[in-house]
C-alpha cells in the first residue's frame, strides 16, 4: 500500500469531562474494577486452579489455551 497519509499533532488538550457523557477515554482502566458494569467473569479451567482457584482477568492467551469447552 502506498497511500499518502498526513499526520498532525493535536493542538488542544481537552480535560476529562469536556465531551460530557460521550467521553469514553477513561471508561476502562486495567487496574481499577468498576462496579455495576454488568461484566461478570465466567470461570474456566486454569492450569493452577486446583491450588489457587479461578483467577479472573488474565491474558486472553490463558483463556484460549485453557478453555476446552466445545
Amino acid at each position: 500500500m502506498k497511500a499518502k497519509v498526513t499526520l498532525e499533532n493535536t493542538k488542544d488538550y481537552f480535560k476529562p469531562g469536556y465531551y460530557g457523557s460521550s467521553d469514553y477515554r477513561y471508561l476502562i482502566h486495567p487496574k481499577e474494577k468498576k462496579q455495576g458494569t454488568g461484566y461478570e467473569p465466567v470461570p474456566y479451567q486454569q492450569v493452577f486452579s486446583d491450588r489457587f482457584g479461578f483467577t479472573p482477568d488474565l491474558s486472553i492467551l490463558d483463556w484460549l489455551f485453557n478453555d476446552f469447552r466445545t
